[in-house]
């Protein structure tokens, strides 16, 4: 398939590509987030993530369930999401498709109850995770979203500046950044591997 490259995104269905032409015209600027800020004393002043919000398709699991071609859920997603989830994050999810056969997705790898809250449909993911941190009680500080496109991560980065967006090929690493600390753990946080505390968002 033609790929065709706005900026530094590549594009390679005719749907990106009439999303990033559209909705996300400054995607090609947004490239990675920068480490959180600190103070003289070195304190991070950046809060910790409360939820994560995941994509499905593509992200959780191999393959889309719209078009059929979901598959088994990929082991370093499954890894970062009971990790994650030992520590206190919240997790939900703001996915694009049909809701029902998502959801029948979801109880079949038995994974629904993971999920704090569900938001599937054609939507803006932006709105959804809106929606999200309003049915938690989270403000919006504190939410990460986790998508395998470059065109879904720039439209929230766009519309929600400070909610935190990481690629899905990164899916691994998260456990490791100090965005997802608790702040109910006991004792000092664990210096991150060199390289971690910037992760690309794209």
């Amino acid at each position: 398939m033609k790929r065709r490259v706005l900026g530094d995104v590549r594009v390679s269905t005719a749907r990106c590509w009439w999303a990033v032409t559209r909705l996300v015209p400054v995607a090609s600027q947004v490239v990675e987030f920068s480490a959180p800020e600190r103070t003289d004393r070195g304190t991070t002043m950046r809060p910790a993530v409360r939820c994560l919000v995941w994509e499905l398709d593509e992200t959780l699991w191999d393959g889309v369930v719209h078009d059929g071609t979901s598959a088994a859920p990929r082991p370093p997603a499954l890894r970062t999401l009971t990790m994650l989830s030992d520590r206190g994050v919240l997790h939900a999810v703001a996915a694009r498709g049909d809701r029902a056969r998502t959801m029948r997705t979801l109880y079949r790898h038995g994974l629904h109850d993971m999920f704090s809250a569900v938001e599937i449909g054609w939507g803006r993911k932006s709105a959804a995770i809106v929606r999200i941190a309003g049915t938690l009680g989270l403000g919006l500080e504190g939410m990460a979203f986790i998508d395998a496109e470059p065109v879904e991560r720039a439209e929230v980065s766009r519309a929600l500046p400070m909610v935190r967006c990481y690629a899905a090929r990164n899916v691994d690493m998260l456990p490791l950044l100090p965005d997802f600390r608790h702040d109910l753990r006991s004792g000092p946080m664990p210096t991150p591997p060199l390289g971690f505390a910037r992760v690309p968002a794209f």
